[in-house]
């Protein structure tokens, strides 16, 4: 009898061992999965601000470009008076070139 209780005994503790084992593994790997779920849903978070921000990232870049066109204006007329003056001289010296001839 006395041995049958301590067989019992030692069937008990071999089931608190993997018992004690088998808590440790899910202990383990459930901060595992959250850990992958947060992954995931912060990946997610970033395609939601990404849309979110589309419009702000547009009309940002719709403001760089009349920016770039403004600042532009000044340069582009004072080279078109350039040009014209340029043609001019050198018309006005081709003229007096021909009538030397």
């Amino acid at each position: 009898m006395h041995r049958e209780l301590a067989e019992v005994q030692s069937e008990i503790d071999n089931a608190a061992t993997a018992q004690a084992q088998l808590r440790r593994q899910v202990d383990t790997e459930l901060p595992a999965v959250a850990m992958h779920e947060h992954a995931r849903a912060g990946q997610a978070g970033k395609v939601g601000k990404a849309l979110d921000d589309f419009g702000g990232d547009l009309l940002q870049g719709v403001a760089a470009l009349i920016t770039f066109v403004a600042s532009t204006i000044p340069f582009a007329l004072a080279g078109t008076v350039l040009y014209l003056v340029w043609r001019r001289v050198r018309r006005g010296r081709r003229g007096g070139a021909a009538d030397k001839r």
